[in-house]
């Protein structure tokens, strides 16, 4: 049967020092890992703002003319013929 090894004061801090290390390092990774994410989120969100701000300014664009056909069809009998090519 093998006997018990009992550390010594200095045994004891040294091992203390290396897992106290490795947990920092691991929470630094983590951290850095998170930060990584938020930042290509946030640049995510950026792009997708601006293509918001595009799409809706065609779009009310695009319903202006629309309205602006409808008041011409309603009180001034014009209609715009639209040819559709392929």
């Amino acid at each position: 049967m093998l006997k018990p090894k009992f550390l010594t004061k200095e045994e004891r801090q040294t091992e203390a020092l290396r897992r106290r290390k490795d947990e920092t390092e691991a929470i630094q990774q983590r951290n850095n890992e998170l930060r990584r994410k938020r930042a290509k989120l946030l640049k995510e969100v950026d792009v997708g703002a601006i293509q918001h701000k595009q799409e809706s300014s065609i779009f009310k664009a695009d319903n202006e003319r629309g309205e602006e056909a409808a008041v011409k069809e309603r009180y001034l009998g014009i209609v715009e013929v639209r040819i559709s090519i392929f």
